[in-house]
C-alpha cells in the first residue's frame, strides 16, 4: 500500500469516527451541516401572577407560542424559506451555512397577519434578528414575542 493509499484510508476513517462521534454526544448532522433551532416565548405584560414569596405580585407571564418565521439571505436580501414553529414552541430549521435575516411574522389569533391587514384586539410581535449557521451544527436560537394591546 503506498503512501498516498495509505493517508486516504486513514483520512476516511478518521471522518467516519467524527462523525460517529457527533452522533453520540447528541449533535444533528443535515444534508446542509447545520441549521437553526430554539424555542419561541410569548411575553404577556398585562397578566398579574400572584406570587407566593414576599414581593407580592408579579407583572407578566411568559408561555411558550405557536408562531411563523420568514428567513432571508443576509447578503442578497432573498427569501431562503419560511417555517412555523410546532408545539411547545419549538422550531428546527436546515439551512446552508452563511449569514441570514430572521423576520418573526405578526401574529394574531394564531395567524400570521398578511400586509394591508387591519384587526381589532391583541397582536404579538418580536423583533428581526440576524444569525450565523455553521456548517458544523445547528445554532440556537431564542425568539421572545411581546403581546400587545392593539386597536
Amino acid at each position: 500500500m503506498g503512501y498516498i493509499t495509505w493517508r486516504a484510508s486513514l483520512l476516511g476513517i478518521l471522518c467516519a469516527f467524527a462523525c460517529c462521534t457527533a452522533s453520540a454526544a447528541g449533535f444533528q448532522v443535515s444534508s446542509h451541516g447545520g441549521g437553526i433551532k430554539g424555542r419561541v416565548m410569548l411575553h404577556n405584560p398585562y397578566v398579574v401572577v400572584r406570587s407566593t414569596n414576599a414581593t407580592g405580585s408579579v407583572s407578566g407571564s411568559t408561555t411558550p407560542f405557536h408562531a411563523s418565521f420568514r428567513v432571508y439571505s443576509f447578503r442578497s436580501g432573498k427569501l431562503i424559506t419560511s417555517f412555523t414553529t410546532y408545539a411547545p414552541g419549538r422550531f428546527r430549521v436546515s439551512l446552508p451555512p452563511g449569514q441570514y435575516r430572521v423576520v418573526p411574522e405578526t401574529m394574531w389569533r394564531g395567524r400570521a397577519l398578511q400586509p394591508g391587514m387591519i384587526v381589532i384586539g391583541h397582536t404579538q410581535s418580536a423583533r428581526p434578528f440576524n444569525v450565523r449557521v455553521h456548517p458544523w451544527g445547528f445554532t440556537p436560537v431564542a425568539v421572545t414575542y411581546e403581546e400587545s394591546m392593539g386597536y
